[in-house]
């Protein structure tokens, strides 16, 4: 059951609210170009105001311990300029899982960062209080439906360990698929099929997928920073993303290591978007 919405969330008025074509547009399957121009809003503001922008917004970032209830544990993060709309967050829940969420603002710059900082705070009450993925997903949704400008959204994906069943689940919006590296170095994704982003329907279901797992499988979650610079025309699960995380070493620090290095390969060091990597390793 999904945890109940916050008594500060209510709709807008209807004379406050903007047309919703952009999100029908959305929803149809055409994807909207964002209205902000991260470079101007970015170039507004004085070099010690992004110092100090980009220093508070990774203080919404969760700090990563070496593992978490036993589970080894690496990110990263890389704005495409000094603050970004990239954010994830895990939580152990005390009853053997581990929940994770990773998730994309459209656009980039501050805009991005002001909606970030809002989606930081209802995927944290939705981690610790959602029985699983899809609840997680669609309470955030829920809020985020009144609040979000019709020209943004947010892709994200949520994911749930059962350390002592070994199974993960997850639930996608939008983002890019769980990838899973087994312990012989192939690798796969999960949760290929997504309901729609968050904030554009706000009664979305989201389906839950289900996969075994072994110990030393690695689960890696990533935004599309990553697989856009990687495989820009291609599929991530058939291509070159698929191959950097098969191919690095065994260990959480190393695919995450890989994945950005591979992206600083491809974009020649200048990243065109946020990148922003998450890997578990099953104990």
């Amino acid at each position: 059951m999904s945890p109940p919405l916050p008594h500060d969330v209510r709709p807008l008025p209807p004379a406050a609210r903007r047309p919703r074509r952009r999100r029908a547009r959305l929803a149809a399957g055409t994807q909207p170009v964002p209205l902000i121009d991260a470079d101007r809003v970015d170039g507004e503001w004085t070099p010690p105001d992004l110092r100090l922008a980009s220093a508070l917004q990774r203080q919404l970032l969760p700090p990563v311990p070496a593992d978490l209830a036993g589970v080894p544990i690496a990110t990263a993060y890389r704005p495409a300029h000094h603050i970004g709309g990239d954010f994830y967050d895990l939580v152990a829940t005390g009853d053997g899982r581990v929940m994770a969420v990773m998730a994309d603002v459209s656009g980039k710059g501050m805009a991005a960062a002001l909606v970030m900082a809002r989606v930081a705070m209802d995927v944290r009450r939705a981690l610790v209080g959602s029985a699983s993925p899809s609840d997680a997903l669609a309470y955030v949704n829920r809020t985020l439906a009144a609040r979000v400008p019709d020209d943004m959204f947010i892709t994200a994906i949520c994911l749930e360990v059962d350390l002592r069943r070994r199974r993960a689940r997850a639930a996608n919006a939008g983002h890019v698929p769980l990838f899973v590296r087994s312990a012989d170095g192939t690798a796969r994704t999960v949760a290929a099929a997504s309901g729609a982003p968050l904030g554009v329907l706000r009664d979305e279901t989201y389906a839950v997928e289900s996969v075994d797992l072994r110990a030393r499988d690695i689960l890696v979650l990533m935004t599309d920073g990553v697989t856009d610079a990687l495989d820009p025309s291609g599929d991530p699960a058939a291509g070159a993303t698929a191959t950097v995380v098969s191919r690095a070493a065994p260990d959480v620090h190393a695919v995450v290591a890989a994945l950005v290095a591979a992206v600083d390969r491809r974009t020649a060091g200048g990243r065109p978007d946020d990148v922003a990597v998450l890997a578990l390793e099953i104990p």
